[in-house]
């Protein structure tokens, strides 16, 4: 943009721009530039025509002033904002995944900015469409007989989901009126509890949210990882999935044993590749184990793959095109933060055999065979996550791809969004006295102590 810089600094009366074929990700303040600039038309903006894909999320107001300035030019928000949360990070009690571990990438809040976490984007776009409601049963569902859920201590009259609900928005601004003409005339909202006059709710609006798990195995880091990210969408349709992936379903390798030397599939049905950091090749390593299954896909051109987890013992196996291991600094194991030609874990402590782990492809592998656990629906053994392979296109490798640069990246390990639909919480006022952590009823002002499991 040196030639656009050179214009603005011209003493001309009038300034006149076209720019055709923009494709950037940048801020919305990169527009900032053309301002002072008309179209060839000589009315209105400069003309500018292509794409500006946001960096962060910007106010609605801000982007849509934008786009009526600028029409030829699709402005587009980020599609997600994605939450990080440090599991190996514990808070005063010694607790994981509290407030204390939380960072957003997106604002740059939170724990890895020494700073407190802020909500953001499409986080602060929910929390907008969340409203309070006074619900009213209109009718009943049917009683659900024998209910699984019911403990002997704890009886519940449940119903099906036949029933019907009429719900009335509250004002936002205060709750104890109806939200319709409240800036006008506020209609005060019978919040009584009375039988037949409804209770209060909280109504989340729509929105998309995947989690991704970043475990990473001994010998692909120089140290512990076990992160969890989440990313969320306040988009109406589904965000689009990366293009930068291929998703292999473990079913079908497990159906269909390999055919050809350069096939992928089924290597060989119960067995485990045994752990034991020596050079040489698959063959070497397999064994009989009929809680495993050992798998074979083609990473030829990949960066970074994620795969179900193995322990007690197995590994998963990078070989070149003759089944031998991928040896890096003359090892097939390394812990110097690059990537190596066995992965494993030693332990459970961050998850179970079948959770998503990611790993480092290194240089020169063309497959990758994997110990597949079995699922055990009586067991810990998580079912099978599918295999995900990423391009790495904007890196110079998969070493370079790590847990600094997460945002760009890691989200597209999971290729699977889930829509989260209407739902409605009840709404009760909570407090924390001296004595007891309880909730107070929003009628009667009673309080109901809450047990040591609720906490």
């Amino acid at each position: 943009m040196k030639l656009v810089n050179k214009l603005s600094a011209s003493t001309a009366t009038n300034k006149y721009l076209r720019i055709t074929g923009i494709n950037e990700t940048k801020a919305l303040s990169w527009l900032d530039q053309f301002e002072s600039f008309r179209g060839l038309s000589g009315d209105g903006h400069a003309d500018l025509q292509g794409t500006l894909q946001l960096v962060e999320y910007t106010d609605d107001d801000a982007v849509e002033a934008a786009r009526a300035k600028y029409p030829s030019l699709s402005i587009k928000q980020p599609e997600y904002t994605l939450i990080e949360l440090d599991e190996t990070v514990t808070d005063e009690s010694g607790y994981g995944n509290s407030a204390c571990c939380v960072s957003n990438l997106d604002n740059k809040t939170g724990l890895i900015y020494g700073t407190d976490y802020v909500p953001s984007g499409h986080i602060s776009k929910i929390f907008k469409n969340t409203h309070r409601y006074l619900g009213k049963l209109v009718t009943p569902g049917k009683p659900i007989v024998g209910n699984p859920f019911v403990k002997e201590w704890e009886p519940i009259n449940m119903r099906d989901s036949s029933g019907v609900m009429k719900f009335i928005q509250l004002a936002d601004a205060d709750s104890r009126y109806y939200d319709t003409d409240y800036d006008s005339y506020k209609r005060e909202a019978d919040l009584s509890g009375v039988k037949g006059k409804g209770e209060t709710f909280s109504i989340i609006g729509r929105f998309w949210y995947k989690g991704i798990n970043y475990n990473t195995p001994l010998g692909a880091r120089p140290s512990e990882i076990s992160k969890r990210y989440i990313a969320f969408s306040s988009a109406e349709d589904q965000p689009e999935i990366s293009t930068e992936i291929r998703v292999i379903r473990v079913d079908n390798l497990l159906a269909n044993p390999i055919s050809s030397p350069d096939s992928e599939g089924l290597v060989q049905a119960d067995s485990h590749l045994v752990y034991t950091s020596d050079n040489g090749t698959v063959d070497d390593r397999l064994a009989n184990n009929n809680s495993y299954n050992v798998v074979r896909v083609n990473v030829s051109g990949y960066k970074k793959v994620r795969y179900p987890m193995i322990y007690q013992g197995a590994c998963c196996l990078f070989t070149d095109a003759q089944g031998r291991i991928i040896e890096v600094n003359g090892t097939v194991q390394t812990k110097d933060g690059v990537g190596s030609g066995e992965v494993f874990c030693a332990s459970n402590k961050y998850g179970y055999n079948g959770m998503p782990l990611i790993a480092t492809i290194p240089e020169g592998s063309v497959y990758f065979y994997i110990t597949v656990p079995k699922y055990i629906t009586d067991s810990v053994t998580a079912q099978p996550c599918d295999i995900v392979l990423h391009k790495g296109t904007k890196f110079a490798n998969g070493d370079a791809m790590n847990e600094d640069n997460a945002r760009e990246w890691i989200a597209d390990m999971e290729p699977e969004w889930v829509q989260s639909p209407l739902l409605p919480i009840a709404a009760a006022e909570c407090a924390v006295d001296d004595t007891t952590l309880g909730i107070y009823s929003p009628f009667d002002g009673k309080k109901t102590a809450l047990r040591g499991t609720e906490y």
